[in-house]
């Protein structure tokens, strides 16, 4: 499992190093069978491409938008999650 570490690009093991002490863990699995971008926006930015059932831990605030792109072959799906229904319990 990949972690995002929020102080740079690098994927990282699962060390929260947020200035911020509202950030919450969250977690995401690319469910589909197809190849995702994700992207994380809100105290920051962070993109990665998720291969099919690759998962994800990241650090983000609970109103942060993560959006879910889906390529196929001609078309990209887009959809957007609040990380309040991603959070780790």
């Amino acid at each position: 499992m990949a972690t995002i570490n929020d102080s740079n690009n690098s994927l990282t093991p699962a060390v929260h190093t947020s200035k911020d002490g509202n950030d919450q863990l969250c977690y995401y699995r690319n469910s589909g069978n197809k190849l995702q971008q994700i992207i994380i926006d809100g105290t920051w930015k962070k993109e990665k491409l998720i291969f099919p059932g690759e998962q994800l831990l990241f650090w983000a605030q609970p109103q942060d938008q993560l959006t879910v792109k889906i390529f196929q072959s001609d078309q990209v799906l887009v959809d957007s999650i609040t990380c309040d229904r991603l959070l780790v319990h």
